[in-house]
């Protein structure tokens, strides 16, 4: 099998990334396949060029084994959900390391219900998961209108997931400076509230 042959479309994802875990590795073509076209939209979703789109995909494919090891059924979301979040990441990481006159960071508006979804664990009841969605949209936008332009930055990358050692990497400060800084921005926003 060649990793873009056609496979059958009713194939469980679960419990294809259960074989992965389990060390079935033809079952990660067959994974590959059914998020091909996924991984190519969020590809596309950045506009870049035909050669950094490619490498934005490869990037995606990366994403996606390590989605299918780290996935975990118990929390809740939906591997697709899951690997969505790991393959933006993964995709904005990489942006952020290699186009250095295109996209710093996504700006805090760009955030929509699958990122939401790394924020804010995903509730039972429908109505609660609006109202918690709500409650980010509100966060968001207050940070947006009180924080200093690096303080937004520091906020930006801390509620996308990444890492205290990641964020002060990328915006070269040190891990003092991001300590103070997330600090302040907390204080600013329990008393904007």
């Amino acid at each position: 099998m060649t990793p873009f042959e056609n496979t059958n479309s009713n194939e469980n994802p679960a419990e294809l990334v259960s074989g992965i875990k389990h060390g079935k590795t033809d079952n990660f073509l067959i994974l590959a396949n059914l998020f091909r076209d996924k991984l190519i939209s969020i590809a596309y979703s950045f506009g870049l060029s035909d050669s950094e789109r490619e490498d934005l995909i490869q990037e995606g494919y990366i994403a996606l084994y390590k989605a299918a090891l780290t996935y975990d059924e118990v929390k809740g979301a939906s591997f697709s959900t899951y690997f969505t979040v790991c393959a933006k990441r993964r995709m904005i990481n990489w942006v952020e390391k290699n186009i250095k006159s295109g996209i710093s960071s996504l700006p805090l508006s760009a955030f929509n219900d699958t990122e939401l979804e790394k924020i804010a664990v995903s509730t039972e009841c429908v109505e609660d998961d609006i109202i918690l969605k709500t409650q980010v949209y509100e966060l968001i936008s207050l940070a947006d209108k009180i924080l200093s332009s690096s303080e937004k930055r520091i906020f930006d990358l801390y509620i996308k997931g990444y890492t205290p050692n990641e964020i002060c990497d990328m915006l070269e400060i040190s891990k003092k400076s991001y300590d103070n800084a997330l600090f302040r921005i907390r204080t600013k926003l329990r008393s904007a509230k």
